[in-house]
């Protein structure tokens, strides 16, 4: 019985070691958990200002788009009336030569 209760103090000793190392790991997975949770709102937050910028490119290429199309129907009539200033040209040309 002797061999018991000198070996209780030790044991003791160990068991507030243990607690002491336990305090550590929990402090430690508390400080990885806000690191984790951290990371995860900035990934939001990028994830939030791509998509913004997506939208943003998006809404550009459709207005250039629309402005290609409009310069090609402008380009469009001015040759058309260039062909036709430069037949009526030829055509009074050609009836002053004859």
């Amino acid at each position: 019985m002797q061999a018991v209760i000198n070996k209780q103090p030790a044991h003791i000793t160990d068991l507030e070691a243990e607690g002491t190392a336990e305090k550590e790991n929990s402090s430690s997975l508390n400080r990885s958990y806000e690191n984790a949770k951290s990371e995860i709102n900035s990934l939001r937050n990028a994830n939030d200002a791509l998509t913004k910028a997506v939208a943003l490119n998006e809404q550009t290429i459709a207005l250039l788009q629309g402005d290609l199309t409009k310069e090609r129907a402008s380009r469009k009539k001015w040759q058309k009336r260039t062909f036709q200033a430069v037949g009526t040209l030829a055509a009074i040309v050609f009836t002053k030569i004859l």
